[in-house]
């Protein structure tokens, strides 16, 4: 291992993504097929926070791709209720819900309806 990384990217990037999915040392070290006294020195290296990153951007392009398959899944054996739900995600601006009206005041001589339109989504404009 050196102050630039560490020996086995792979396995020190395996080790990173358990831990950030909240593997103890141990249990990480054991995934990624290293001793625990790697991984507390990898842990410590100033390369790790950066490996950590990488192994986030990974793990989570990884659980998107499944969870697309997963949607894709449902919405071909005909479940409406996916296909609903991605749809409202996708495009928002024709398929999602309409502003929510809010009335704060009926009991009052004036009357006040608030529209409040739905937050953005990742990905919307």
């Amino acid at each position: 291992m050196s102050d630039d990384g560490p020996k086995d990217r792979d396995k020190a990037l395996r080790a990173a993504a358990f831990r950030m999915l909240g593997a103890t040392q141990a249990e990480a070290a054991t995934a990624a097929e290293v001793g625990i006294r790697s991984l507390r020195r990898w842990e410590s290296a100033e390369w790790w926070p950066a490996l950590c990153d990488e192994a986030r951007t990974t793990v989570h392009l990884d659980l998107e791709r499944l969870a697309l398959r997963t949607v894709q899944g449902a919405m071909q054996s005909g479940d409406a209720a996916t296909a609903r739900w991605a749809l409202e995600r996708l495009r928002p601006d024709v398929w999602g819900p309409g502003p929510t009206r809010v009335d704060l005041g009926s009991s009052s001589p004036v009357r006040i309806v608030v529209e409040v339109p739905e937050p953005a989504k990742r990905g919307d404009p």
